[in-house]
């Protein structure tokens, strides 16, 4: 009985040697800042039974190079994990990409083997202390890791005598930066999850909360993508990819609305509020004929993109092999402009030749390195319609950085194109920050963005890409409300309001091509002017305002939208 208490007692301490935990960790979140991009390049070694055509790989390098060229196009550095002599480095330098952002990690294949899926087994950035320190978590048995790791000198988080591990299957999970965790995998965490496991991430990675959705289907990223604290990107699997319930693309589809109505049904933003969803119709599961196998899968599409500060590369299946398309660029490109729509500001780059990868695409390929010293910002943006006051409106942001908060500013603006006026944000708290904005007269569009400098220097803004594009909100009294569903393929137009005639309220619908300064305003049969229902700046899409008129005698009434190189009038009715 002594030596097994003994030996549970020496099992522990050991234990406790070998826990790797540091102080208030972090996991960052995908749109965060990164310094840099990982991938595996074993290009010259044939790693497979199936595809060992020497064209095949001459292919995966291309596209792995237009990845590498985009990452340098956004300044910042590319990290290949590669075999001694297998040349990936050199080939990019030979192609034009400058040697100083092109930083290989190699190693011995004949005694060093490296899996070559860093998505799924790390490195994982994580902050100490939230903003501190950048750790890197992995696998326990992720050598591909552990080489990233001593070449830029990163701590490593890391238990190699633990089966469990730190569970880091980056695929199959997306975090928020806020301490939440979306997975989709028995495999990973067991059914029901293990308070060892739970323990692991908490101590880790910050993850408080780890949502698991039902049911499962394989890794999250196939077919969701958190874009931002409140906004998903969903896969639509194409009904051409199946003809009955039978069919297992039906199937997927269905399990993808599940999870979707999962997260609706129970879950609301670290802001509080319901999350959104935004739909991207997959590319069409298509027979790759050199190959002879089908490509993409039901479940694999433009969720698997990856964002790199202000960039976002999209996987394209349009481009197949050896210069061959499938005939289906229409569905990369509606993929291409439904990003341009939903991250506004944003570079959007399509990859070409995704298709390549069974079961992989952009996001599946990569791994993105946190900033060293990270500027975060989180605030909570203020909704689309916001009501009159005399006070102006409040906003409030949390701004952490590891060497202090220098300073932190408010820019704002009723037209984006105009000079945006800065206001310093106060420290009304611990690492809170606040400013007002002027109150607005009713129908004004208001854009803003927030920008934080830390002691060192380092600054940042949220939105990342401002000023090309900024949170907005529309100013109303309660007498105007608007309505935006933005699409492509818009023309200006007026329509006819409706009711008409009209009692007490009425809606007028309208489109704007191009983002603009918009106006709408109402005139009695004098041509006297007597309101204006919208006076801001507007984006592409069709739109729609509300008026309450019970203040409005009886009669004919004439509103006219005037907005970049467009005018139209049309006449109501008031009985």
């Amino acid at each position: 009985m002594k030596k097994i208490v003994l030996l549970l007692i020496a099992t522990l301490l050991y234990n406790l040697l070998n826990a790797q935990t540091i102080t208030n960790p972090r996991a960052m979140a995908e749109w965060e800042e990164v310094q840099g991009v990982l991938f595996y390049d074993g290009s010259k070694i044939v790693h497979s039974t199936t595809h060992n055509d020497s064209l095949y790989f001459k292919e995966l390098r291309r596209v792995k190079f237009s990845i590498a060229k985009t990452v340098v196009e956004e300044g910042i550095m590319v990290y290949v994990i590669e075999p001694e002599d297998n040349g990936f480095r050199e080939y990019c330098i030979d192609n034009g990409l400058p040697e100083d952002k092109i930083i290989n990690v190699v190693f011995n294949p004949t005694t060093m083997d490296v899996s070559g899926w860093e998505r799924d087994e790390g490195p994982v950035s994580i902050y100490k202390n939230e903003v501190g320190e950048l750790h890197f978590a992995a696998w326990f048995n992720d050598r591909g890791a552990v080489l990233l790791a001593n070449k830029m000198n990163v701590p490593l988080l890391q238990d190699n005598n633990n089966e469990y591990s730190i569970f880091t299957d980056g695929g199959n999970y997306l975090t928020d930066g806020h301490g939440r965790l979306f997975a989709d995998s028995d495999a990973l965490f067991g059914s029901p999850i293990s308070d060892f496991i739970k323990n692991h991430y908490k101590n880790n990675m910050g993850i408080d909360d780890i949502v698991k959705l039902p049911p499962y289907m394989g890794h999250i990223d196939y077919y969701l993508k958190l874009i931002n604290e409140e906004t998903f990107v969903v896969s639509d699997i194409p009904q051409s990819n199946y003809n009955t319930q039978m069919d297992s693309d039906f199937d997927d589809s269905l399990k993808i609305q599940q999870a979707v109505d999962y997260i609706k049904n129970n879950y609301v933003s670290c802001y509080g509020r319901p999350y959104k969803f935004v739909k991207i119709t997959n590319a069409p599961t298509i027979m790759l004929t050199n190959l002879n196998v089908e490509s993409p899968t039901s479940t694999n599409g433009y969720t698997n993109a990856l964002i790199l500060n202000k960039t976002v590369l999209v996987p394209m299946y349009d481009s197949i092999f050896d210069g061959n398309t499938a005939g289906i660029a229409e569905f990369d490109n509606n993929a291409l402009e439904k990003y341009r729509e939903i991250m506004p500001g944003y570079r959007i780059v399509g990859i070409p030749g995704m298709a390549l990868f069974i079961g992989g695409a952009v996001h599946c390929l990569t791994r993105e390195i946190g900033a060293a010293e990270p500027v975060y910002i989180s605030h909570a943006w203020l909704p689309d319609t916001v009501n009159v006051t005399n006070e102006g409106y409040e906003i409030k942001a949390v701004v952490k950085t590891i060497s202090g908060v220098k300073n932190a500013k408010l820019f704002w603006a009723t037209e984006p194109d105009l000079t945006y006026l800065d206001i310093e944000m106060n420290n009304t708290a611990l690492d809170t920050f606040v400013a007002t904005i002027p109150a607005q007269v009713n129908g004004t569009k208001v854009h803003y963005y927030i920008q934080a400098e830390s002691n060192s220097g380092k600054v940042n803004q949220k939105p990342m890409v401002a000023p090309n594009w900024a949170f907005s909100f529309f100013v109303s009294d309660g007498s105007i409300s608007i309505a935006e569903n933005n699409h492509s393929n818009i023309k200006y137009e007026l329509l006819q309001n409706f009711p008409n005639p009209f009692n007490t309220t009425t809606t007028i619908k309208f489109g704007v091509a191009e983002a603009s300064q918009t106006k709408i305003t109402v005139y009695d049969i004098f041509g006297k002017q007597i309101d204006v229902l919208l006076d801001g700046y507007l984006s592409t899409g069709m739109h729609e305002v509300t008026i309450n008129t019970s203040k409005w005698a009886s009669g004919i009434y004439f509103y006219r939208l005037s907005t970049k190189g467009f005018s139209k009038t049309q006449k109501m009715v008031k009985n």
